[in-house]
């Protein structure tokens, strides 16, 4: 286990420890150094977003989630001084990702960046679960429409309703990357089951059977029109879901 100590204006303290059952671990020998000009530098940059070409308003700049200065009117910001090593510039708008920035500063030099936001996008579906455990979508069949983007919750599970959720069993997840909503299957690696298989020749009322082979645990692009089969987490059900829409506009969330 590695412990990181942090103030504003000094040195990054750290320390790799191991802790045995029945040991009492006791420190005195942490000494925090100001920080100097051979262990910072200094970053440089400007942030905008995605519809508009230059900002003019202005913008808080964290640096490892702690405020460290301002952008001017025109979105333009410096940073000096800044510890030097791996970091994380970033800034916020609400309706906005991805305006951050993973860096690595060099000890007397100039780090520059640009932090781009993008509006925040969301996904009109309809979707349909088939509890039986067969691959054919009639019968008792349940559907509904919904609305998935990129904020907590973002993880579906089908076998609930199409419950959104952050924690839990999930059938997919949603995260969205530049100006693209992303599916991806984020408990693969512990269901071993759980995937996808994208079908772009039929549409929603023409899928009456999930296919038996063909499904990937790939993360994918959602376009509208596109018609998506999972195989559920328990590797026993299958669902379907189309892509209707995206959009920008915060709609309200529908369920049925």
């Amino acid at each position: 286990m590695e412990f990181h100590f942090i103030a504003r204006g000094f040195d990054r303290y750290k320390r790799r420890l191991v802790f045995r059952p029945g040991e009492l671990v006791v420190w005195d020998d942490i000494v925090l150094e100001p920080m100097t000009d051979r262990t910072t530098g200094w970053v440089v940059g400007r942030v905008r977003l995605e519809d508009e070409e230059d900002s003019h308003e202005v913008f808080a700049i964290s640096v490892d989630q702690e405020v460290a200065g301002f952008t001017d009117g025109s979105g333009y910001f410096s940073i000096d001084p800044v510890r030097a090593g791996k970091l994380r510039v970033s800034a916020q708008k609400p309706g906005y990702v991805g305006m951050n920035a993973d860096l690595e500063v060099a000890s007397g030099r100039e780090r520059a960046c640009e932090l781009v936001g993008y509006r925040k996008r969301f996904a009109h579906v309809r979707w349909a679960y088939q509890p039986d455990g067969t691959r054919y979508f009639d019968g008792d069949t349940a559907t509904g429409t919904a609305v998935v983007s990129w904020s907590k919750p973002y993880c579906v599970s089908f076998a609930k309703g199409f419950e959104q959720s952050n924690h839990g069993r999930s059938d997919f997840a949603i995260s969205q990357v530049k100006n693209q909503l992303v599916l991806s299957h984020p408990d693969a690696s512990r269901s071993k089951k759980e995937a996808s298989i994208r079908i772009r020749d039929n549409g929603f009322e023409d899928v009456f059977e999930a296919p038996e082979s063909g499904y990937t645990q790939s993360e994918a692009i959602l376009r509208p029109g596109d018609l998506y089969v999972f195989r559920c987490y328990d590797g026993k059900h299958y669902a379907m879901m189309e892509i209707v829409d995206i959009t920008t506009e915060s709609p309200p969330r529908k369920r049925r």
